[in-house]
């Protein structure tokens, strides 16, 4: 059989190729007969070089091209290529070309981050985002990637808490106040927000490109800069609603001295008896010697001692404007100690960031906490013993503690333990979490997913992942779990048969107001025990069997893994719902025969009453009046029998 088909495709493939190389061997056959005549003559002229045997070489060479050539063509097939390899943010072939690595990072702002616990602020992904088409990155799948595995994931990262002291009004905390509902809320304690988004990806970009600029950040590994909140910062001192006062006194006080003056004699002003100019020329000095003398004795009295004392009085400023708080996080592949990274980004800082006039004062660096266990390992055991975790634990058991931290002992010294019950001491996990990392909670039941996987970044893989923020609490709580259900694949669907006419709608869980329809559902999705599989007719004006019915959600799926769904020859089959009026009228017909029938059965039973006789009994007469005398008579002998000088009593009672 296998040799027949094979045949067959051959012949096939000639008539094939004889049909569409006709006109191909048509019009090179005059080029292959005059390339082949010519190397057939050049073989004849040769051949009778040779001898007598060059005739018959000659007349099979030009038989030879004579004779057309066939060529089979078989059919080729092509497989596609494998998918390009995705190249993310920290490799050393992005680092070495900055501009292609600010296109890969402009493109992945927008890409998928959760929310922290408390519902204010961002979680700081470890897995990097990427592309295959580094050149041209967007965000189609085709180009788009992640790196989401474990030794793929961000390395090392250092934490900045900036205050954005500018004129700006888009850093002002009170730009972002509203109110709904009569409270008050600020949308940069909103995520999910526009506003909230949109600044965010601002101060991303401008630090994103800075750092990919730097190139003591390349040469770490820089992957990318992640905000995960904004926080209330301190006052606007540019705009005090009150001031500071600073009185000063001044006290004086003064030495008085008594000084003596006299004055010189005159020079000339009694020379030689002279009289005239002379004369006049020693008055004039004597007064001139005799002011300045007096001068003096004056300059000396006014020579003081002054106390000056500064009094200043501080008013509390009332801010009427606060700054914001960003939160960061700066991601690496590579080792970088804090103080290296310290001094590089207060670097950056003082020489000036594009979009902010900040300078290394508006920085802190918050140092790294891990998370606790209580909320979330320590309760799995008791609060949701049907799921399981991935984290490693070491036990020790709790004492108890005075309120300073000191333990607390018998009389002989030894440690008090909490009791967890008559039987057991509490125990704690010693093991923490360092902040970024995860805990995988899944069920223990195979067949079974949690029935709501909406805190982490895959919700149908089955695994409910939990990362340490840093307020030192994991991102999901135990209180946050949904219960394991069975689930079913939607591989198992049952398919009606093509008589029935009926086609998959989509899913309907219990309490959900909206069906799920199977164009809106992931091919991931699970579809959990007790939820109902829906089914319509394919066909308009089709109802199920032809009544008022259009879809069929008679059929779950059970707590075995597998539907309930009916067998090949049990599904309900649509018919034109035409016949349906028909059906309706008849219906009616029949119960408006029956309502007639009861009417006459009424009418009927009424004349079979009233022939025969009624006897009415007085029970008045018969009943109630001898009733009511033989109690009272009763009552009488009780009354006279419980006389002690009763005459009915004196009748038995002995006489003396």
């Amino acid at each position: 059989m296998g040799m027949r088909l094979f045949k067959a495709f051959v012949l096939f493939g000639l008539m094939l190729t004889t049909a569409v190389g006709e006109e191909t061997t048509a019009a090179d056959a005059e080029t292959t007969a005059a390339a082949e005549g010519e190397t057939t003559a050049a073989d004849a002229t040769t051949a009778a070089a040779e001898g007598s045997g060059s005739g018959g070489e000659a007349a099979g060479a030009t038989t030879a091209a004579a004779k057309p050539k066939v060529v089979i063509k078989l059919p080729v097939t092509t497989t596609l290529p494998p998918p390009a390899v995705c190249k993310c943010l920290g490799d050393d072939e992005l680092l070495a070309d900055v501009d292609m690595s600010t296109k890969i990072l402009t493109t992945c702002l927008d890409f998928k981050q959760r929310v922290t616990s408390d519902g204010m602020g961002n979680i700081a992904e470890k897995y990097r985002c990427g592309t295959r088409t580094p050149d041209n990155p967007t965000k189609d799948e085709d180009s788009i990637c992640f790196c989401m595995e474990k030794e793929e994931k961000v390395k090392h990262f250092h934490w900045v808490m900036l205050e954005l002291r500018d004129m700006n009004a888009r850093h002002r905390w009170n730009t972002y106040d509203y109110i709904s509902k009569r409270l008050p809320f600020n949308y940069l304690q909103e995520p999910k927000s526009k506003i909230y988004i949109d600044l965010k990806e601002d101060i991303e970009e401008i630090f994103n490109t800075i750092m990919i600029n730097t190139a003591g950040a390349r040469d770490k590994g820089f992957v990318r800069t992640a905000l995960m909140r904004f926080n209330k910062g301190s006052g606007c001192i540019e705009c005090p609603t009150s001031t500071t006062t600073t009185t000063t006194t001044t006290t004086t006080t003064q030495n008085i001295t008594t000084m003596e003056t006299t004055a010189a004699p005159a020079a000339g002003g009694g020379a030689g008896g002279a009289e005239g100019s002379g004369g006049g020329a020693g008055e004039e000095a004597a007064t001139t010697e005799a002011a300045t003398t007096a001068a003096e004795g004056a300059r000396k009295r006014r020579n003081a001692e002054t106390t000056t004392v500064a009094t200043t009085t501080t008013t509390q400023i009332v801010y009427d404007s606060y700054y914001v708080q960003a939160f960061l996080e700066f991601q690496f592949m590579k080792e970088i100690d804090a103080a290296y990274f310290e001094t590089m980004f207060e670097g950056i800082l003082d020489s000036g960031t594009e979009g902010f006039n900040l300078t290394h004062m508006n920085a802190s660096y918050p140092e790294k906490n891990t998370c606790g266990n209580k909320d979330l390992t320590d309760l799995l055991p008791t609060h949701m013993k049907s799921m399981k975790h991935d984290k490693e634990m070491s036990f020790i058991n709790v004492t108890q503690k005075y309120p300073n931290g000191t333990l607390k002992t018998d009389d002989q010294g030894n440690t008090k333990y909490v009791w967890l019950n008559k039987t057991h001491i509490a125990q704690e996990d010693i093991i923490r979490l360092s902040v970024g990392e995860d805990v995988n909670l899944e069920c223990k039941d195979p067949l079974s997913k949690p029935s709501a996987d909406q805190y982490d970044l895959d919700p149908y893989d089955g695994i409910i992942t939990a990362v340490c923020q840093p307020d030192e609490a994991y991102s999901v709580r135990v209180t946050q779990l949904a219960v394991c259900k069975v689930v079913c694949s939607q591989a198992k669907i049952p398919v009606p048969d093509l008589k029935s006419g009926l086609v998959f709608e989509g899913i309907s869980r219990p309490g959900a107001f909206k069906l799920k329809k199977s164009i809106d559902m992931d091919p991931r999705e699970y579809i959990f025990s007790g939820d109902k599989i829906v089914y319509k007719c394919k066909e308009k004006n089709y109802g199920i069997e032809g009544g008022a019915d259009v879809t069929l959600d008679r059929y779950s799926c059970t707590d075995s893994a597998d539907f309930d769904a009916a067998g090949p020859q049990n599904w309900p089959v649509c018919r034109p719902q035409s016949y349906m009026i028909e059906q309706a009228v008849e219906i009616m017909l029949d119960r408006y025969t029956e309502r007639i029938e009861n009417r006459y059965k009424l009418i009927k039973y009424q004349e079979e009453d009233g022939e025969k006789t009624i006897q009415e009994n007085d029970h008045i007469l018969t009943v109630t009046i001898p009733t009511v005398i033989g109690m009272i008579v009763i009552i009488m002998i009780t009354l006279l029998c419980s006389r002690n000088n009763s005459p009915v009593c004196s009748i038995c009672a002995s006489k003396s």
